[in-house]
């Protein structure tokens, strides 16, 4: 947290100290958007959870929401709660800072999370991920990459993070994302995690004890880790189907295992994108697919490291009819219509060897930037199956071993 003066400039920085201090959410399924499917959640806050006890000489400072809902904490010395409005950066929610009377920053045994899309560095963008895992410098920039000024799409999110909703609520709620925030026990030895142990740390952490871990096909995929600094990277999980589905918020404070490195998860946030809501997206005809993470097709035995159409939707569409509810699934007509359509308009790709795990032998990739483009008389009927797929692939990854974290994309839809 930065607090700056009329001419922002710089008057103190406070680094962030997990755990978060904020409200526990409560939702409840109050039943369908009316003529939709599309969920309708009740939300509400409940307790305070993660903030200190008072302590002589020290100020709290929190979100307002925490704030109003400690009254009892107003003006007690050492204890404390004050919100400080615009001392981040525009769209940085805070969830509370620990300062001393002394303007010094707090100990990291005290309570503070900065909730940004990457908590070390607020409003900045996650880097890609190159051949190695976990990446401490972001890649040059791909001067191949198409400059056509486009309308960038993001995952739509019904609402806040579910933290209380069953397993066993009726209606689909899935697909989901868990974007898990992992703090490294020793930041200075850190280093790369190969897929196949980046691969055992997920199961570990969603796959059911009596589950077939060997099976082909599982309901989930994971992005590699990705380096946030100061010792801390991030990791996100998507999950495809509504059964056994995972509470990773569960595992909070827990130690997880990569290879010989440790980590503690020390948040775990997740996002609802129901199948019904992907299907009811706004239509878009061009879709810029960049591939964060090596990325392969298996095609009659044999690897292919080539984006081609038809293989990346085709792949899309089985692990959609695999895990999707019956009403959403995918018909082979509207296949068959989309898989007609569908063309690449530019590529800008780089191909290359990845190694599963050490003394393992190795796959020829790609990464790089692709856009897909819909062609012929039935574009505008393929658009709606092409959207949807294109979101989805954010969330399920493409092509082989989604579950090794190879197949990383990121998506901008275009009309």
């Amino acid at each position: 947290m930065r607090v700056l003066d009329a001419h922002d400039r710089l008057l103190q920085e406070f680094p962030p100290t997990p755990p978060p201090a904020r409200l526990t959410e409560e939702h409840r399924l109050e039943g369908a958007v009316p003529g939709t499917r599309l969920p309708l959640l009740r939300i509400g806050h409940g307790r305070v959870e993660n903030l200190p006890s008072p302590t002589a000489g020290t100020w709290y400072i929190v979100s307002r929401l925490v704030a109003n809902a400690c009254p009892d904490r107003d003006g007690l010395p050492g204890g404390a709660v004050w919100t400080m409005p615009q001392v981040a950066e525009f769209g940085t929610p805070i969830c509370g800072v620990v300062v001393t009377r002394r303007r010094s920053a707090s100990t990291p045994s005290s309570a503070l999370h900065l909730h940004a899309p990457n908590p070390a560095h607020p409003g900045h963008k996650a880097p890609s991920i190159g051949a190695g895992l976990i990446q401490t410098t972001p890649p040059s920039a791909d001067p191949r990459r198409p400059r056509r000024a486009r309308k960038p799409h993001r995952m739509p999110r019904p609402g806040p993070r579910p933290s209380r909703l069953s397993r066993t609520r009726p209606g689909s709620l899935m697909p989901s994302r868990w974007t898990l925030t992992l703090a490294a026990e020793r930041p200075e030895t850190a280093g790369p995690v190969s897929p196949a142990h980046l691969h055992a740390a997920t199961a570990a952490l969603v796959e059911p004890a009596d589950g077939d871990h060997h099976a082909q096909t599982k309901p989930y995929s994971v992005t590699p880790l990705m380096d946030l600094g100061h010792g801390r990277a991030l990791l996100r999980i998507g999950w495809l189907t509504d059964t056994d589905r995972p509470r990773l918020d569960r595992h909070i404070g827990d130690r997880l295992r990569f290879g010989s490195q440790f980590f503690r998860l020390v948040d775990a946030c997740e996002d609802l994108v129901p199948y019904p809501a992907l299907r009811h997206l706004p239509p878009a005809r061009r879709a810029l697919i960049a591939f964060r993470s090596p990325t392969y097709f298996a095609r009659a035995g044999r690897w292919y490291p080539l984006p081609d159409p038809t293989l990346l939707y085709n792949g899309l569409i089985r692990r959609w009819n695999t895990y999707a509810p019956a009403p959403t699934r995918i018909t082979e007509s509207e296949q068959k219509l989309l898989l007609d359509t569908v063309s690449i308009a530019s590529v800008g790709i780089q191909s290359g060897t990845h190694r599963l795990a050490p003394g393992r032998g190795t796959r020829i990739t790609f990464t790089g930037h692709v856009e897909y483009t819909l062609t012929g008389t039935h574009r505008t009927e393929a658009a709606p199956l092409f959207t949807a797929l294109t979101v989805y692939a954010d969330l399920a990854g493409v092509g082989a071993q989604t579950t090794h974290g190879l197949g990383m994309v990121e998506t901008e839809l275009a009309e």
